[in-house]
């Protein structure tokens, strides 16, 4: 695993002072890869698998496997690095350096998770996902994955294409998927509240209606809150790089597959429907960026993407419950307003990425 680099006509240079380059950003993504599915794994435990509470559990096992291979991966080629010459900071591979971090504070959080239990015994629903332990983990979890995406941002030149790309394109698909991991609780395709099997009881009791308000609310919030976090991470990749067709359907796939497996008995489709459907919206999105190429046309063509594939995302994923989960409870105008909400989310974040300001000011096009 030498270091390999790319200047700006995107040619290969190869030293061997340094091990990492796309090699070891790619083993490293394949290990986050099981890192993560271990804790989606433990999370379809709690839904399907009540009551288990040990910690000794095949999806613990998968987890903190997961966890120690990428730990050990991470660790051997800094010490493998320092032996043939380098400083011990010389010798974290370019964009690991939070990585490592990040080992430590998962390393603490687990600890200290152990003693927070202790202290107030195991969470429940909600506030298992917002345990200030297991926030820590998460952060230390963040960390460790987005190790991949760091190191190909400081490269320059490479070219478009799935060699290129994958290891960065896999840890991107996993920090969205821890993200969405901890906001499951606000999450549409974690839970389908549009329909109608999540429909309150049609009494004209107070409370009914209120609740009905209450899962309105927050299926809206859940939208604004996923269209954030999937935007944010993906408008930055797509203005900086032309990526390779199939990029945006790999991460969207992934993402949602992971939160309708998860929670599948929360899912008015089962999980197949919704897979099928971000399969769609992603090839739609690859196919919408491959023409008009936001990373190097006008700004416009970059607000247009940014647009059109929240718009794409949840046109169909209120299609798929249309054709799938039985059809939905909420009107016309609430349905079709959360699309155009999703698409006004993704088009406003494009403005903090490139405010297209001139001489005379900002001028927003």
């Amino acid at each position: 695993m030498s270091s390999t680099t790319y200047g700006s006509r995107g040619s290969a240079t190869r030293t061997t002072a340094r091990l990492g380059g796309l090699g070891f950003d790619l083993v490293v993504a394949v290990l986050s890869a099981l890192f993560m599915s271990g804790l989606y794994l433990d999370g379809w435990a709690h839904f399907h698998r009540p009551g288990t509470e040990s910690f000794f559990t095949p999806w613990h096992a998968v987890f903190y496997a997961g966890f120690l291979a990428v730990a050990i991966a991470i660790g051997s080629v800094i010490v493998l690095n320092h032996r043939s010459g380098l400083s011990w900071w010389s010798a974290i591979p370019a964009g690991y350096g939070l990585s490592l971090l990040g080992v430590a504070v998962f390393a603490l959080g687990g600890v200290g998770d152990v003693l927070w239990h202790e202290l107030v015994g195991l969470e429940q629903d909600v506030e298992a996902l917002l345990s200030p332990t297991h926030l820590l983990i998460g952060i230390g979890m963040a960390l460790i994955v987005s190790g991949p995406l760091r190191a190909a941002w400081r490269r320059t030149g490479i070219p478009s294409l799935w060699q290129t790309h994958l290891a960065m394109l896999l840890s991107l698909a996993l920090l969205l998927s821890l993200f969405t991991f901890f906001t499951q609780y606000a999450n549409l395709f974690g839970t389908t509240l549009p329909a109608v099997r999540f429909q309150p009881d049609a009494s004209a009791s107070a409370g009914n209606q209120r609740m009905a308000h209450i899962e309105q609310a927050l299926g809206v919030v859940g939208i604004v809150l996923h269209t954030g976090l999937l935007m944010g991470l993906l408008l930055p990749v797509l203005r900086r790089w032309t990526l390779p067709l199939g990029a945006i359907t790999l991460i969207l796939t992934l993402n949602i597959a992971l939160m309708t497996l998860m929670r599948g008995r929360y899912v008015a489709t089962g999980a197949l429907p919704l897979i099928g459907f971000a399969l769609l919206t992603g090839i739609a999105s690859d196919l919408l960026c491959r023409s008009l190429r936001p990373a190097s046309a006008a700004t416009r063509n970059f607000r247009i993407v940014a647009f059109a594939i929240p718009v794409l995302l949840y046109g169909l994923y209120f299609a798929a419950l249309n054709l799938f989960g039985g059809g939905l409870w909420w009107t016309t105008p609430l349905w079709t307003g959360s699309i155009v909400v999703a698409g006004l989310i993704g088009w406003l974040m494009s403005f903090a990425l490139v405010p297209t300001a001139t001489s005379e000011g900002p001028k927003f096009r």
